[in-house]
């Protein structure tokens, strides 16, 4: 009856209401995110009213500032999903005067969110308390040393850089930032609902660029370039390559969840529905790196579902006499396979091109042992090419010094890497550069196995995959690195640090460690 007092709301009612304010927060920082990239951007040729003034774009990108402001976790956590638009085509160009700067949707969002994060770490005490600081020691502790090791690698390296310049950048974009950004996870991400929605958020954004590669094969195969294997979809990459690079550090993620035995059928059916899509771009991107790596954390992931060892003995065992056998029968088959994939006009497939890559590599390092040559000076000391022309001496082998029949090498004279993560970090910063990167992996699997012992004791399923999701991304992603790239690019610079916080604080959370945000 209209005389009733009102209905005094339930707790259940409380935290469904709790719920959808989340969901139109999340949704309105990635709306007026996207609005205001894609509203008068005519870089990418999608753009949205491409004549529309410029303050129209910027009236959402306040309105994300403003959102940001007030859900300052929230906002760190979907951050991913500006990850894979920084080639120049895809940045935002900002008009000031008559002069015009190009900004990747990152750094755009990265410079907001610090300068968030500036005043609100000034303005309340609750984000520099002795409990908010001791926090974030127990997360960055295990990787400190060998992040200071990395940071002091990648500054000295500018020294003996022939093109300062493409160093410089390289270090703001491809080791700065992304240290900054991990710093502000560190400190804001306080609660297992916040690291939850930046592990779905980083699979988020691999799924939607496989959905974008599946309708880039499906409907747009006129942009796409014809190779000996059949199309390979690229979406918003310059290759196919790093598709599958991009699913190394998230399809994992969704991997781990489906094997959880806490989700209900329900969410079984959404994540195996999202993982389909991801192998099917995975396919498609006919990189067989990618394929390999996926495999391993897919064995990996299988294995950490095993009720125990001796389950995983037998399993390991039946496994391997599986593969010894196969390679019995089909080794031949296989080994053509490998190394005929992609040949050239001279019959040397990319597998045998790495090899030569390899040792060019290797010569180069034993020149610059220290410090390396500087970030992104490969092509300087590479070849001869016109990205970077500088009378220097060229250490590719156009040739076999033993049989001397032609590599194939000066087919490609911008490759950009020596396609061995471990080699392209040793030869852009040198051996402290190379010493830090493997320190941070061993840390990292440490940190693992440690948090796994934790979440043992106390049977916590869903800390338990998420610590197993997080670790096969990043098993992955160095399986693929032994033969490309999987570090220092812009995107998988982000990926990698990500990853590397992930851990942390799942390993805080899974001693049991944790406090309330504190509120804007």
């Amino acid at each position: 009856m209209a005389s009733d007092p009102p209905e005094r709301p339930t707790r259940a009612t409380a935290r469904s209401l709790t719920f959808w304010q989340q969901r139109l927060y999340e949704g309105g920082l990635i709306l007026s995110l996207l609005l205001f990239y894609l509203i008068g951007n005519q870089q990418t040729g999608l753009g949205l009213f491409p004549a529309a003034p410029p303050l129209l774009a910027f009236l959402f990108l306040a309105i994300f500032t403003l959102l940001s402001w007030f859900r300052l976790s929230v906002a760190i956590t979907l951050f991913p999903i500006t990850f894979p638009f920084y080639l120049p085509y895809y940045q935002k160009v900002i008009e000031i005067g008559h002069s015009k700067l190009s900004f990747s949707l990152a750094e755009i969002t990265l410079g907001i969110l610090f300068g968030i994060a500036i005043i609100q770490v000034l303005l309340y005490k609750e984000n520099r308390n002795l409990a908010t600081l001791r926090l974030l020691w127990e997360r960055i502790k295990p990787f400190l040393l060998p992040t200071l090791l990395f940071l002091f690698a990648a500054c000295m390296s500018l020294t003996t850089a022939l093109q300062k310049h493409y160093a410089t950048v390289d270090l703001r974009k491809e080791v700065l930032f992304p240290l900054l950004y991990a710093i502000l996870a560190l400190l804001f991400l306080r609660t297992r609902q916040d690291l939850k929605r930046l592990l779905l958020a980083l699979s988020g954004i691999g799924l939607c660029i496989a959905v974008m590669g599946i309708i880039q094969f499906t409907f747009f195969k006129e942009t796409m370039v014809r190779e000996a294997e059949g199309f390979r979809i690229h979406t918003v990459y310059g290759n196919a390559n790093s598709i599958g690079l991009l699913l190394d550090y998230t399809l994992p993620l969704l991997l781990a969840w489906l094997f959880s035995k806490k989700n209900t059928w329900l969410a079984r059916l959404s994540l195996l529905v999202c993982c389909v899509l991801m192998l099917i771009a995975l396919y498609l991107t006919q990189s067989l790196g990618a394929w390999l790596a996926i495999g391993v954390a897919l064995l990996f992931c299988g294995a950490c579902a095993l009720p125990n060892r001796k389950a995983l003995l037998i399993c390991a065992i039946a496994f391997g006499a599986a593969l010894a056998l196969l390679l019995l029968i089909y080794h031949q088959a296989l080994l053509s396979y490998v190394f005929e994939r992609h040949n050239s006009h001279i019959g040397v497939g990319t597998a045998e091109k790495r090899i030569y890559l390899w040792q060019t590599a290797w010569n180069m390092i034993r020149d610059h042992f220290w410090f390396g040559v500087g970030l992104d000076n490969w092509l300087c000391h590479y070849s001869r090419n016109s990205i970077c022309e500088l009378p220097t001496y060229h250490y590719w082998i156009l040739r076999d010094p033993l049989t001397g029949k032609l590599t194939g090498l000066s087919d490609e004279p911008t490759l950009s890497h020596p396609h061995n993560v471990f080699l392209h970090v040793w030869v852009s910063m040198g051996i402290f550069g190379l010493l830090a990167f493997l320190g941070l992996l061993v840390q990292f699997f440490r940190t693992f196995i440690r948090g796994l012992l934790a979440v043992h004791k106390t049977r916590d399923i869903e800390l338990r995959w998420q610590l197993v999701g997080v670790a096969g991304a990043m098993l992955a992603a160095m399986t693929q690195g032994l033969i490309d790239s999987a570090f220092l690019e812009q995107d998988l610079s982000y990926c990698f640090w990500t990853l590397i916080v992930a851990m942390g604080i799942l390993f805080v959370f899974a001693r049991g460690r944790l406090i309330q945000p504190a509120t804007a």
